[in-house]
Order: structure tokens, then sequence, then C-alpha cells
């Protein structure tokens, strides 16, 4: 299928009175009412449209300071505040995009439950000091780190220090990436891994 595995995060930045769950379902019965099938995850809508994975990450202002704003966080039933303008500069400025892209593709293809802020800082860190001109040893790499890691490491919202970003992942969930991050490892080629 034409643009599976493609990965897009629409922030969705709302000045309301409305309750942080209350935004978080208006944009759930947008997405389903334009039948683009969402799907609730811990703080987007994952949709498909035109082929393509969408997260979509609504957020709520918070009066005076532009770039931060408050999301909900479904599988808690809180919230926390972040700064997505500092988040988007740090994955973009990194040199790591095209293993983003890779490990984003793969988890996509794999139906994996990897929440796409986690998957980047982790990326990130495990990357930190290798070479930028080798992306089939990076991403290997990459899944390696997973299958040693994912389970055990903490990472911390580099916007507020009070968000462990590794708790947006149920220890079930990190045990299914690393159990694939382990199989995709033990695979002949890479049209296997990532197709």
């Amino acid at each position: 299928m034409a643009g599976r595995g493609s990965d897009v995060d629409i922030f969705l930045s709302v000045r309301s009175s409305s309750t942080l769950s209350d935004i978080y379902e208006a944009a759930y019965s947008f997405a389903a009412s334009r039948n683009w099938q969402p799907k609730r995850q811990n703080v987007s809508i994952g949709v498909i449209h035109s082929g393509y994975d969408i997260d979509l990450v609504p957020g709520r202002i918070i009066p005076g300071y532009q770039n931060f704003h408050n999301l909900h966080v479904r599988k808690t039933g809180t919230w926390q505040q972040t700064n997505v303008s500092q988040h988007v500069r740090i994955v973009s400025q990194s040199g790591r995009l095209d293993e983003i892209r890779l490990l984003k593709i793969w988890r996509n293809l794999h139906g994996l439950d990897f929440t796409s802020f986690f998957l980047e800082l982790f990326a990130l860190e495990a990357l930190s000091g290798r070479s930028y001109n080798n992306l089939a040893d990076n991403f290997w790499y990459l899944l390696g780190e997973i299958e040693a890691r994912i389970t055990s490491t903490v990472i911390i919202d580099p916007a507020n220090s009070n968000n462990r970003i590794s708790d947006s992942m149920t220890p079930a969930e990190k045990v299914r990436v690393r159990d694939q991050a382990r199989a995709s490892r033990g695979l002949q080629s890479w049209n296997q891994v990532v197709w």
C-alpha cells in the first residue's frame, strides 16, 4: 500500500477553556467524522489519511506561554505540560532524521505501540557519539539498543524535567517492542525487517 510506514505528527494548538480530555475527544470525533479510522493513543490520535499514518496531538496552550501546552495523557487520565516547539527543534536539528524515519517505519510495519517522542529521544540518546554517515549500521545498532535497554531506560522530557517520557508506554508495550527488535535482528535480510 503506497504511503504505509510514512509518519507525520501534527500538533493541534488549541486556545480553549474546555478540559484536556474534552479537547482530546473533540479531535477524535473530528477524525471519526472524516472516516480517518482514528485510534486513541497516549497523548495523540492515530489516523490514516490518503495512505499515511498521522498522529494528531491536541494540546491546550498555556496563556502567556506561546510554546508551552498542556496535553491530555489518556493512559493515566492525567495531563502533562511541555514545549512542542522545543521538541521539534531538538529532533529536526539532531542530524538523525533518517534513523528516526527508518525506526518509525519499522514500528509501523510491525504494529508496535512505540510513542513517537519516546522513540525519537531514545534514538537520539542511543546514537550519541556514533557516525552520521552509516544508516544501515546505525539502524541495526538501534535495534540492539532497543533489545537491551527499552524496558529499563528512563527518558526525561527536555522541556519539562517532571515528564518521564519513558512512562508513556506500559511495561507490556516495552516488552513487545523489545521482543520485536530481537526478532528483527534475527532475520536474514532487510526486506524482512523493513519492507
